[in-house]
């Protein structure tokens, strides 16, 4: 599974709109599209508070990023 798909499911299960983790995580809701929709992949700094916020280990989300770094991180 795709990180964004893994990611929008999660968020769903738990009941958050984009917005309610965007505002979580200090940013704004278009990135957490962007995410979602695995056409960009959040920051490092962002795995851990996102990761809480979801309730889910860090390294649940780890192991949906992709291997190679090409993509872009917002």
């Amino acid at each position: 599974m795709y990180f964004g798909t893994f990611m929008k499911k999660q968020r769903i299960i738990k009941g958050y709109s984009q917005q309610d983790l965007a505002t979580h995580l200090g940013i704004n809701r278009q990135a957490i599209s962007r995410w979602e929709n695995n056409l960009a992949y959040p920051a490092v700094n962002h795995l851990y508070p996102l990761s809480k916020f979801l309730e889910l280990s860090a390294e649940e989300f780890l192991k949906n990023l992709p291997q190679s770094s090409n993509q872009k991180e917002e």
